[in-house]
């Protein structure tokens, strides 16, 4: 045999074993991921009992895992003991129950391979809800979060991508940014991250407790709508008085911030926001988000809303109208819904079918004075402002004719607060009754001005006023008046009143009666020779 026929069968033979080694695999069909759902029928705990997952298989590599409300149970822990396993999904499916409740899945582990999901399932009324904590969820590149998760220990290789909120772990890393849309995020110093990216309906928010300095940066992206930035005061709340008190709050954000879309910033009550970052705008806009109570500075330059006032006088019963800060709506047309916020000001005689005024907003109905209707439902957070000239002129809103509640269409929060103001000219008689709010159903009045509860007296000027919520038919809220008082500013006189309708004939009188003099002094002159 030659040479060349030699090598012929030596390159031959390893050819022929690699081919035959290769058909034993030509029928074998790879194992696809499965979806496995907890069940707890084994030990309960053990992601290695195979008892415990639907399938009656313990998970491998690729698998997605499901986890539902258990009806009765509120608190379960598991340990995920599986070694090197790496999940390419969780689902947390809520179960329908009688009794509306949460089933909280509190895991040792986690890893999750890069664009792995933890989602909610579809919705069930009347169900019980899953959530998770995960002491260790390891991302092995990008996560997407769109269910609510409890503390947890993150640590994403890639992008957390947010749609629902999440708490952090201390130690959380996140390689990427964290982006937030549909959802608010609380700025945790438990966690690092790359950077912020707000999408539409995303918020970052700081709440009192928050102290650390916080200098990651942030932007907003392209297209979105109500981007925002929060910051929360600190206050506390006292269930005996129903009454919160708060205590002033300094926020300094040193974050560079990049806008791509409008930003809002939402401050509180008793809030200071400063933005000490560099500021790239790109032709947008950072302004006070609608009800903010506390004041925004970017670098050392306040943002202050523009100072409006807006006439509403069509009828427009399908509508609604929101009074921002430093804006007057005066409503003498009919809207179906009005909420005031802080700093601004709603006026007028119209009509609406419901009305909230936010704390730091002001109600101030008719045009000195007058009549403001809401047909079914008011909410009073912030001022009442209710001029009282006369018995027959004063401020009053007509409340609840159409309303079909359960509760009470005049309801007053304990922040609510009455001002009574009497304007020029005002006179007022002992006994006289002012029924400020007419409340026109079979309900009565939920909650009380703020240090008036039923049957306070107390002064405006020179006039003592007693209150009542159980006034007019019985639920009306009505002032009567306790002593006489009117504006000595301005003398009530007939001569008065005759110099301001007509001067003219005033003056003539004046004429007249010098002459009038000068012939007495005459005739007395003429007598005395």
């Amino acid at each position: 045999m030659s040479i060349k026929s030699r090598l012929k069968h030596i390159v031959a033979l390893p050819l022929f074993l690699l081919a035959v080694l290769a058909a034993q695999f030509v029928h074998v069909v790879p194992t696809s991921a499965a979806t496995l759902t907890w069940t707890g029928g084994g030990d309960g705990s053990k992601f290695s009992d195979a008892a415990n997952w639907s399938t009656g298989q313990v998970p491998v590599t690729g698998d997605s895992i499901t986890f539902p409300g258990i009806v009765g149970t509120n608190s379960l822990s598991l340990q995920n003991d599986l070694t090197n396993v790496v999940f390419s999904g969780v689902q947390l499916n809520q179960t329908a129950s009688s009794s509306y409740g949460s089933t909280n899945y509190t895991i040792s582990k986690l890893t999750l391979s890069d664009g792995a999901t933890i989602a909610a399932g579809p919705s069930v009324s009347n169900a019980v809800t899953p959530y998770i904590g995960v002491t260790d969820l390891v991302a092995n590149g990008d996560l997407i979060v769109n269910s609510y998760m409890y503390p947890s220990k993150f640590t994403v290789a890639g992008d957390l991508i947010l749609t629902s909120s999440v708490s952090f772990l201390p130690g959380s890393t996140i390689s990427g940014k964290i982006s937030v849309s549909n959802t608010g995020l609380s700025a945790s110093s438990n966690v690092t991250a790359a950077s912020y990216e707000l999408k539409s309906y995303g918020s970052l928010t700081f709440y009192g407790a928050f102290s650390s300095p916080f200098t990651t940066p942030i932007s907003v992206a392209s297209g979105v709508t109500k981007a925002a930035l929060s910051f929360y005061s600190i206050n506390t709340y006292d269930s005996q008085t129903q009454t919160s008190t708060y205590t002033d709050k300094d926020y300094t954000l040193g974050s560079p911030i990049t806008l791509n879309s409008d930003l809002q910033v939402y401050t509180d009550r008793q809030v200071t926001t400063r933005l000490g970052g560099q500021i790239t705008l790109n032709g947008h806009a950072i302004t006070k988000q609608l009800g903010s109570m506390g004041r925004l500075f970017i670098g050392d330059s306040e943002v202050i809303p523009e100072t409006k006032t807006t006439n509403v006088t069509d009828s427009n019963p399908s509508a609604s109208i929101s009074v921002a800060e430093n804006e007057t709506t005066v409503l003498d047309g009919e809207r179906s819904y009005a909420s005031v916020y802080s700093g601004g000001i709603l006026k007028g005689t119209g009509k609406l079918d419901g009305l909230y005024v936010s704390r730091g907003g002001i109600v101030a109905p008719g045009h000195s004075p007058g009549t403001m209707t809401i047909a079914s439902d008011v909410y009073i957070s912030g001022e009442y402002q209710a001029e009282v000239l006369n018995k027959d002129n004063y401020d009053k809103l007509v409340v609840g004719e159409t309303y079909s509640g359960s509760g009470s269409p005049v309801s007053l929060d304990p922040t609510s607060y009455l001002n009574v103001i009497l304007p020029a000219g005002y006179a007022i008689n002992q006994g006289d009754q002012f029924t400020i709010i007419d409340n026109k159903s079979n309900k009565d009045v939920d909650g009380i001005f703020s240090g008036l509860p039923e049957g306070t007296q107390f002064t405006v000027n020179n006039v003592v006023f007693n209150i009542t919520y159980k006034g007019g038919d019985g639920n009306d809220i009505v002032l009567t008046a306790l002593n006489t008082g009117k504006d000595v500013s301005t003398p009530n006189t007939g001569a008065e009143k005759l110099s301001l309708v007509n001067p003219v004939l005033v003056a003539g009188l004046g004429i007249a009666t010098a002459v009038l003099l000068v012939a007495v002094a005459l005739t007395r002159r003429k007598t005395t020779k």
